[in-house]
């Protein structure tokens, strides 16, 4: 018997229905009158980290591929006593879990991300929050913005892309990144690792921030090729969902950043401006892609003046 499907169809399908059956059992285990260790591997759950207290309205950062939460340690200690500042490790980085990537192809998807973010933000009871991302971060900051709109006092996006819009370019990109998922696993972490700290998109800008760059390689080194694997291959650009026609739903103040030697989003980041409305653009001269590892004291000075602005 054969059965003919629509991939794209069939990926939403599934999406609903595990949403569905997790919801289901969220409830359930929230109800139950002891712990229920099963139901915290069903959901892969995703842990706030708190990493500085202070007034105001707490922020929320995210990380790029490759890194987790400790890479906006230098940032946090710029801004910190300040106001509560938070991290969270997406799926397949740091200490958040990392599944075989097979059956559980979902739960390294933006959308997957998305929601178990939101479940840790709503357990945390911060009703509104700052949210910043870079790069992988960022698109997974940019879809939770447009999901869950109400919950966003403000949305920074560094060196992030709101997805690939045509379909030609999208498979491919789907295509290298797939071939880079195998040759992680193929190789082992630490041929990926050396390759990517050293490439254009990762090294440009970085010069003159040789602690950054010895402290990002080491942070890279921990991580695992299994999730590194996952992330490409359920969170790349290739299968990022298109949010281009989306960006004007943004109604909260949006900051886009970037580094002006990174050249193919200082193209995305210009255009993305021109469709969020109001959105405001700043440029570091002489970063790159990396602009938390190679300016984070000068990052967190522009995160303060945003933040602060819109507060008053």
């Amino acid at each position: 018997v054969e059965v003919r499907s629509d991939i794209a169809a069939e990926k939403e399908f599934r999406t609903k229905i595990r949403t569905a059956v997790y919801d289901a059992a969220e409830a359930w285990s929230a109800a139950a009158p002891y712990s229920t260790p099963v139901q915290d591997e069903l959901l892969h759950r995703l842990t706030l980290r708190k990493e500085a207290d202070g007034e105001g309205v707490p922020a929320l950062l995210l990380h790029g591929f490759t890194r987790s939460g400790a890479s906006w340690k230098d940032a946090i200690h710029a801004l910190k006593h300040e106001r509560p500042l938070y991290t969270a490790d997406l799926i397949g980085h740091g200490n958040a879990p990392t599944p075989e990537f097979g059956d559980d192809w979902e739960v390294y998807t933006i959308e997957y991300n998305t929601e178990r973010l939101h479940e840790s933000l709503l357990r945390a009871g911060d009703p509104k929050l700052h949210l910043a991302g870079y790069s992988m971060g960022g698109r997974t900051a940019l879809y939770y913005a447009l999901t869950y709109p109400e919950r966003i006092n403000s949305l920074t996006l560094i060196s992030a892309s709101p997805g690939i819009e045509h379909a030609e370019a999208r498979h491919e990109r789907e295509r290298s990144d797939g071939e880079m998922a195998r040759r992680i696993m193929g190789d082992g972490l630490e041929p990926f690792v050396d390759s990517w700290s050293s490439s254009d998109l990762i090294g440009s800008g970085m010069e003159q921030a040789a602690a950054s760059r010895i402290n990002a390689h080491r942070e890279r080194m921990t991580q695992r090729a299994m999730g590194l694997q996952g992330s490409l291959l359920g969170m790349g650009q290739g299968v990022q969902t298109n949010l281009w026609e989306r960006l004007g739903e943004l109604r909260m103040p949006v900051l886009l950043v970037l580094g002006d030697r990174d050249t193919k989003y200082v193209d995305i980041m210009t255009a993305m401006s021109e469709r969020i409305p109001d959105a405001l653009l700043h440029t570091f001269e002489g970063a790159g892609h990396d602009v938390p590892g190679a300016r984070p004291a000068e990052l967190a000075a522009v995160l303060r003046k945003f933040w602060k602005d819109i507060e008053e």
